[in-house]
Formats: C-alpha cells, sequence, structure tokens
C-alpha cells in the first residue's frame, strides 16, 4: 500500500489499484491530495491539491492539472503559479501500515 498521514487522520491506497488507475484522487483531513504513480511503475509522489475537484493527468515526465503543468514532484513549469505542496507518504506492506496505524481507513 501507499500509506499517506495528513494532519491526525491515516489512509491507505492499495498498490495494484494505483498501478492500474495511474492516479488516485482522495480527501484526507480535508486535505485534497493526489496519489501520483511515474510512467516507470516504481515512483510515487503524494502531492495537495489546490480544490477537490481537481482534474490530473501524467503527461511525459511530468504532472497536468486542470490544465496546469507541474513535474513529478509539484513544481510549478508556469511563471506566477503556485507549487504543490509534498504530503508525506510511505510504501508499506498493509499488514506493517496497519499494525503501526491502527486507525487507518483504506480507499
Amino acid at each position: 500500500v501507499v500509506g499517506v498521514k495528513v494532519g491526525k487522520q491515516t489512509k491507505a491506497y492499495d498498490w495494484n489499484r494505483l498501478v492500474r488507475d495511474t492516479v488516485i484522487i482522495d480527501v484526507v483531513d480535508n486535505q485534497p491530495l493526489a496519489v501520483v504513480l511515474s510512467a516507470d511503475e516504481n515512483s510515487f509522489v503524494v502531492l495537495g491539491l489546490h480544490k477537490k475537484n481537481s482534474t490530473v493527468q501524467l503527461k511525459n515526465n511530468g504532472i497536468v492539472i486542470d490544465g496546469e503543468p507541474y513535474s513529478f514532484l509539484g513544481k510549478s513549469l508556469k511563471e506566477g503559479q503556485n507549487d504543490l505542496k509534498p504530503i508525506m507518504a510511505f510504501q508499506e506492506y498493509w499488514h506493517s501500515w496497519k499494525t503501526f496505524n491502527p486507525e487507518t481507513s483504506q480507499y
């Protein structure tokens, strides 16, 4: 799973679903976020979004959010546009994540 901590909430995202969908958009502790898998299917990033109904696409080596370009790590590629906030995330086995985060929810 990819485990995410935002505020006092934790959530787990199934790795196989991330591989299938490439992008998962969700809200954790009122923070809209995107879990994004790189094209090589080995690296991932979790980024805080500016709004809940954002559209997120992986394009070349970057990310396009609501039509605006960002690097894979959420750095704006357009002048005057705010960078995205990285969200702390961990790749763990489900049983390990659940052991250390017993109150976690699952996507």
